[in-house]
């Protein structure tokens, strides 16, 4: 058995597949990857063409999963490295492999086990994030760890940027845990369990602002759902407003504090929302296929929900 399958998503998931298919390790390549949903930009298609480029076989997901460890023998695995991933490894792969299994997860684990990790820690207010490379377990990212680099959180950083900081932290933890994996080398060191929290999946309704939160929250939540996903928004009227940057302004004492309200709007005419603590200035937005800004009637009411 000489060859390593590459199943990668995402952006960070090509990434990798170019930094490994660069280390020449000597092992022949196989690549599965997915299409993407409810993204601004989605990283099949290079995934496609690199693979294309490099003569590198393409697999589906389906014919791996059905195929199962007759799969794995026909096509001589030696390992698996799991990136932007988002199925799981049947038990019976997993115990054929006997451990070669390297999987990926960007927060620093234990912390942050599940979905999302990098948007949730984010929009959580969290100093730093990082990326994790782990040994394929049974329990959901709860496998030993071989790799953990950790990166700071600037204010205003936004998903995008921070994707840009974690990439090289992929490409750096897959390449030298996989160059000890074909040594015989790579050690893992066990999860803290105790220390464990989790990230729930998220999707569309997510997106929506709760005005009731404080300016701060969701000023975070603006910079954790932009590119690649599909951006914070509120409604005004019966329109959808997407909100791309946002900036927390200092607080009034109002008598009467109704959270969504505008208060005032600059001299560009950006709105000003009252939150549940705090204030908020929309610096850009979209209402529809339209710029927000500027805004001429101070009346507006901003609702969050999906209906």
């Amino acid at each position: 058995m000489d060859a390593i399958l590459l199943c990668v998503a995402t952006e960070k998931g090509y990434a990798v597949l170019r930094a490994v298919n660069e280390m020449n390790l000597d092992r022949t390549l196989h690549v599965c990857s997915f299409k993407e949903t409810k993204v601004v930009r989605q990283f099949y298609d290079d995934i496609l063409s690199y693979a294309e480029r490099h003569h590198i076989p393409l697999h589906s997901w389906s014919e791996i999963r059905e195929g199962g460890v007759d799969w794995l023998r026909k096509k001589k695995i030696y390992a698996m490295v799991c990136v932007g991933w988002r199925y799981l490894v049947p038990a019976e792969m997993r115990k054929w492999l006997g451990g070669r299994i390297l999987a990926t997860h960007d927060s620093l684990l234990p912390r942050y086990r599940g979905f999302a990790p990098l948007a949730s820690a984010l929009i959580n207010g969290e100093s730093e994030v990082g990326v994790t490379v782990m040994l394929a377990a049974e329990e959901v990212d709860a496998g030993d760890i071989v790799y953990q680099e950790k990166v700071k959180v600037n204010p205003a950083d936004t998903i995008a940027t921070l994707t840009k900081k974690v990439i090289p932290l992929f490409t750096r933890g897959v390449t030298e845990s996989l160059r000890k994996l074909v040594k015989g080398t790579l050690m893992g060191t066990p999860q803290d369990h105790s220390k464990s929290t989790y990230s729930v999946w998220r999707d569309e309704d997510d997106l929506w602002i709760d005005w009731n939160e404080s300016a701060e929250f969701i000023e975070r939540m603006v910079r954790a759902l932009g590119p690649p996903y599909m951006g914070a928004r509120t409604r005004m009227r019966d329109e959808i407003v997407v909100i791309h940057s946002a900036r927390i302004l200092p607080d009034f004492p109002f008598e009467i504090r109704q959270p969504g309200k505008v208060w005032t709007l600059s001299q560009v005419g950006a709105p000003v929302v009252l939150c549940g603590r705090g204030m908020l200035l929309i610096q850009e937005a979209t209402a529809g296929d339209r710029p927000l800004i500027p805004m001429k009637n101070l009346r507006v009411r901003f609702k969050g929900g999906a209906t």
